[in-house]
């Protein structure tokens, strides 16, 4: 008896990859789906902190240039002229509030403690939970302001104004 020749799949063999198949895409997609969930969460942490280090930057370098003759600050309202060469000064004003961090740039009356020309940028649509400590050091003469140090997430930043040329 003589074989005839077999072309393609039978009914059986098809449905058999077919629940193999299946049984493989649902183990894979449960996988998938929980990795999907640690990326998601991992990149949205990473963004975060990408966020929080350039505040940081921010922040810094605003006190860097700041000037340090004790009236040119105002402590209570963390409030100081930002020296910068060949440009007009500029009095510079951070306001951490618990909807995010404010910066505010302009004109500000040290007397009275109020601005007289604003504008205000919102840095973070965090919130801030926790506090914030600023420290502010003055020399001796109690007329410069040497170094600050502020506290916010377990970060430290100090920068010092004494001893450096602007």
């Amino acid at each position: 008896m003589l074989l005839k020749n077999k072309q393609g799949f039978s009914l059986i063999e098809l449905s058999i990859y077919l629940v193999i198949f299946s049984i493989f895409i649902l183990l894979n997609f449960g996988f998938l789906a929980q990795n999907f969930k640690k990326i998601l969460l991992f990149t949205k942490n990473n963004s975060n902190n990408v966020s929080k280090i350039a505040l940081y930057s921010l922040l810094k370098r605003d006190l860097a240039c700041a000037d340090n003759n004790y009236n040119t600050w105002d402590i209570e309202n963390f409030v100081f002229r930002k020296n910068i060469i060949n440009t007009e000064n500029k009095d510079i004003g951070y306001d951490f509030r618990p909807e995010g961090l404010y910066r505010i740039i302009g004109i500000y009356n040290y007397t009275n403690k109020k601005w007289v020309k604003k504008n205000v940028a919102r840095l973070n649509f965090n919130s801030i939970n926790n506090k914030i400590l600023i420290k502010i050091n003055l020399d001796n003469t109690k007329n410069y302001v040497k170094n600050i140090n502020i506290l916010w997430d377990n970060k430290n930043i100090i920068v010092n104004l004494k001893n450096r040329v602007i």
